[in-house]
């Protein structure tokens, strides 16, 4: 009878150091983020992490979290702009060659890109950031940007940014009247390179 006790009294003790080891190593952790975190200031609603560095929401960037991503982006691009999918198998690997402005909105996780696909009605094409990726966007078709102009439709289209500031590739996908009024659905790389830089 008293072995049995014995073995309760001990698993019980075991139990209660158990316990007590896991909370102390949890408020370990805390103090020490605390601590790391002390003096780290992030902005925009970056928060900082246990490695004293700022973890920026997407749209913003560098330290503290106080740069724009797109703001790096905002200049005129020379756009090579090839034909890689087609209802119309003579316009296939076609290419095209004009500039686009990318311009700022009103919020950090979108920019416009003017001039798109060489026509001048295509001056605020919305791009949004991804919610994963800041270097990383999609075309916006869904918001009443007017993404029907006469004959040319835009009917989707993602890209991405290189960190170097560079270049930007992307693909659209568009549907337009062709030259014998048929319609005819295009898929589109771009390759977009900075003017001046």
């Amino acid at each position: 009878m008293a072995s049995k006790k014995n073995k309760v009294i001990i698993a019980t003790l075991l139990a209660v150091f158990s316990f007590f080891t896991v909370v102390n190593t949890s408020c370990s952790k805390h103090n020490k983020d605390m601590t790391v975190c002390k003096n780290v200031v992030c902005r925009n609603g970056g928060h900082c992490n246990d490695s004293s560095k700022c973890v920026c929401p997407v749209g913003w960037e560098d330290s503290v979290c106080g740069t724009v991503t797109v703001a790096k982006y905002i200049s005129n691009w020379g756009v090579t702009q090839t034909i890689v999918g087609t209802d119309s198998l003579q316009y296939l690997n076609t290419d095209t060659m004009y500039t686009v402005a990318i311009k700022t909105t009103s919020t950090p996780t979108t920019f416009f890109i003017s001039n798109f696909n060489n026509n001048p009605y295509y001056n605020d094409v919305i791009c949004t950031m991804d919610s994963i990726n800041s270097y990383k966007f999609y075309i916006d078709t869904i918001s009443p940007f007017q993404a029907i102009y006469y004959s040319y439709q835009i009917l989707s289209g993602h890209g991405s940014m290189n960190k170097t500031k560079d270049t930007i590739t992307a693909t659209f996908i568009t549907r337009h009247k062709n030259h014998t009024t048929n319609w005819e659905v295009d898929t589109t790389n771009l390759l977009m390179v900075r003017h001046n830089y």
